[in-house]
């Protein structure tokens, strides 16, 4: 699971795709309004394996999301995001 900090504008991902492409995009999609974006707008670059993404994206705090990156014709990488300002997430605990 990915955490993001609604408070910031931009949002940097470290990802191990399952395949490399050059061409991709990122899908965001909001689990309980079922809202989704697509994110075209960003920068991306592979180091020791593994891609990093750095994308602008306004999250709504206490939100849950499915983030899928998609390449021109595969799949590349898919998880869950969750947005919150809070730091200490070791002791973070959900209601």
């Amino acid at each position: 699971m990915k955490v993001f900090n609604p408070s910031n504008s931009t949002h940097t991902m470290k990802i191990i795709p399952r395949k490399y492409e050059d061409v991709l995009n990122i899908v965001i999609r909001h689990e309980l309004k079922d809202e989704t974006t697509i994110v075209t707008d960003f920068t991306d670059g592979i180091d020791n394996g593994y891609v990093t993404i750095t994308f602008p994206f306004t999250f709504k705090e206490g939100a849950s999301y499915e983030i899928v990156v998609n390449g021109v014709t595969d799949l590349m990488y898919r998880d869950k995001g969750y947005s919150t300002s809070e730091t200490d997430l070791e002791n973070y605990k959900l209601l």
